[in-house]
């Protein structure tokens, strides 16, 4: 029994991977992916992903760089947040966790600047607000992030399609919860500063009573609503 059981254990773990991306292209260092997304789109749960220094986005994206998709994976930087960027080109979002990711979804070491968000619904689950990182009834883990410069417009608009009615909030960061499903997410070392939103929360907002995160040891500054 205790052979049988080691063997099992052994084996999940080989399934954990670690993958690696370069922005510079795959000659070297040599990397499996050249953007983040696809090689979130490519990894498993309990996978670990590497990103080499460089700036980061997503042309091809309506409204997001970056969609966790719900996956435990420990997404982080080789080098820090000071040379590794997440870049919203001042016409996306730079993060969504929208897909009740939970703490073992960890971003580690970016900075995510130039995030932006308006009140049209034209993400592709149709979430509103955020304007850096938008979490929506989960719970994932930042740590060694620098949440700088992002914007998100707009008027509360109520009630629309079931979803829209968070637009102009959260300039930096919107944590959403829902009836069924709150968000508990985690803030480590992490600076979130010049941010700017056109009602609530320049810096962070968290939309819904039963939320609860966490900031350790964490730099909030010259945000605006």
């Amino acid at each position: 029994l205790i052979t049988c059981l080691s063997v099992c254990v052994l084996s999940a773990a080989t399934f954990a991977e670690t993958w690696t991306v370069d922005d510079d292209g795959l000659d070297f260092p040599k990397a499996d992916y050249q953007d983040i997304q696809s090689a979130i789109d490519g990894a498993a749960d309990g996978d670990e992903i590497i990103v080499y220094p460089g700036t980061y986005t997503n042309s091809t994206a309506i409204s997001t760089v970056i969609n966790t998709l719900g996956k435990a994976l420990w997404l982080r930087s080789s080098d820090g947040a000071e040379v590794t960027i997440i870049d919203g080109e001042y016409l996306r979002r730079g993060i969504a966790c929208v897909n009740d990711e939970g703490n073992s979804t960890i971003i580690d070491g970016f900075t995510i600047t130039h995030g932006y968000a308006d009140d049209e619904c034209d993400f592709e689950e149709e979430y509103t607000g955020g304007g850096g990182v938008l979490i929506y009834a989960s719970s994932p883990t930042f740590k060694n992030c620098i949440i700088t410069s992002n914007t998100v417009s707009g008027e509360p608009l109520g009630i629309r399609n079931g979803f829209c009615n968070f637009a102009g909030i959260g300039g930096g960061v919107l944590i959403r919860g829902y009836v069924t499903n709150n968000s508990n997410s985690s803030f480590i070392n992490c600076e979130i500063s010049n941010n700017i939103a056109d009602v609530y929360g320049g810096g962070i907002s968290s939309w819904y009573s039963n939320n609860t995160f966490v900031l350790d040891n964490c730099l909030i500054q010259n945000n605006e609503a």
